[in-house]
């Protein structure tokens, strides 16, 4: 519209409000969308000219938007931005994850979780924009779950998803971009010993300097609970054993191998194949842990090596007895 009335945006205007009004007519309880028009890039006198009316019908239909209430104006070029300040820092996968999945950041080092960019307006803008895109997430469920992922603290999700939705208008209205870096959550304390830890005695103390230990019931709770310290302070995987070793009241460390096997997949089954209310039962379950690899006698496994050739030697054998015997016949 604006290739074609590129030196008239009064034309282009009035094309705008016929056209929202055919909108109007056809749908008349919808909310609308009117988006802006965004600039070209380059440097002739025909870009100029387009930029020119674009800037001119920009202006008339932040006019519009002011004075009709069903109309929504979607800046594009100023909504881009907290995209691009998001982009920085977090990808669409990972916002995918803290939306979506429960307990994503389990695995983060604390450094990460206690990033600012989660605290400020333009995260939040961009997570009710996912939001918006797809109609199967939700702000009360999806919007929670990734505020408790980044442990901040928030009383009332549609309250917040509102103040951020206002925020939002003004930086579209008013062209206050310095909204988008505002603090708009607070940072809930990071426990970093787990409810069933404590309940157990298995102390930040006693992680540090482990010993000999009476732990009534080993639950899976309590090993997630230990591998979610491990993760998040960088504990070494021997010592991760020796707290196994004490807890389990095992004779040694286990084999270090087999413990994280064991262990990754019992956390892959909690996290994607079980259901949310089944994961209680499962997490409140004995965990049992690995045990070494069992050593092969090498004289067995020289006979079962042994046994092997022979039997390939026989299978070769029978075959050219098959061959000459279709020979003698023909």
């Amino acid at each position: 519209m604006t290739s074609k009335n590129k030196h008239d945006s009064d034309q282009v205007n009035v094309f705008t409000t016929q056209a929202l009004a055919k909108v109007k007519q056809v749908f008349p309880n919808a909310d609308i969308g009117l988006c802006g028009i965004i600039p070209r890039k380059g440097n002739s006198n025909h870009i100029h000219t387009v930029n020119e009316t674009a800037t001119n019908v920009n202006k008339f239909f932040e006019t519009l938007y002011i004075k009709d209430e069903v109309l929504t104006y979607i800046d594009e070029e100023r909504i881009s931005t907290s995209w691009e300040l998001l982009a920085a820092n977090i990808n669409t996968t990972t916002l995918k994850g803290l939306l979506c999945e429960k307990d994503y950041t389990d695995d983060w080092p604390l450094g990460r979780i206690q990033d600012k960019v989660f605290q400020v307006a333009y995260f939040w803008i961009c997570i009710l924009d996912y939001v918006d895109s797809d109609p199967h997430l939700t702000y009360k469920y999806n919007v929670q779950n990734c505020i408790e992922n980044v442990h901040l603290h928030c009383s009332n999700v549609s309250a917040f998803v509102r103040k951020i939705k206002k925020l939002k208008e003004k930086v579209q209205k008013k062209k206050q971009k310095e909204l988008l870096y505002n603090s708009v959550l607070e940072v809930t304390k990071i426990e970093q010993i787990g409810v069933e830890c404590k309940k157990q005695g298995t102390t930040e103390k006693w992680l540090l300097n482990p010993e000999e230990i009476n732990v009534g019931f080993v639950s899976k709770k309590l090993i997630f609970e230990l591998r979610h310290y491990k993760r998040r302070n960088n504990v070494t995987d021997k010592t991760f054993g020796l707290w196994i070793k004490h807890i389990c009241e095992l004779e040694s460390i286990p084999h270090l191998g087999s413990l994280w096997l064991n262990i990754h997949r019992i956390f892959n089954k909690k996290k994607n194949k079980l259901k949310l209310e089944e994961r209680d039962d499962f997490l409140n379950g004995e965990y049992q842990p690995s045990l070494a690899p069992k050593e092969v006698d090498p004289n067995i496994e020289l006979h079962c090596r042994e046994c092997c050739k022979q039997a390939q030697v026989n299978k070769i054998t029978c075959n050219i007895g098959k061959v000459v015997n279709e020979a003698k016949k023909n």
